[in-house]
């Protein structure tokens, strides 16, 4: 039986991100929403010049996703 811990990874709007693991690993996009409330944050990516958006819980990343903190 495993155990979930809830993410204590602080992200803003604007901060870039690396994914490291699951089906986008490699690609690197950046913050541009973040909801507290339901715990989710949206992530734009480029894929061969089309902004893609896409939304992750926040409780599944870890902090060495995190490639830049300063504001885009």
């Amino acid at each position: 039986e495993g155990t979930i811990v809830e993410s204590k990874v602080l992200l803003t709007e604007g901060q870039r991100l690396h994914i490291a693991e699951g089906p986008l690993v490699g690609f690197d996009g950046n913050v541009v929403k973040v909801d507290k409330h339901h715990k989710k944050i949206t992530v734009r990516f480029n894929f061969d010049g089309n902004d893609l958006d896409v939304n992750f819980s926040v409780q599944f990343l870890e902090k060495n996703a995190v490639l830049n903190t300063m504001k885009a």
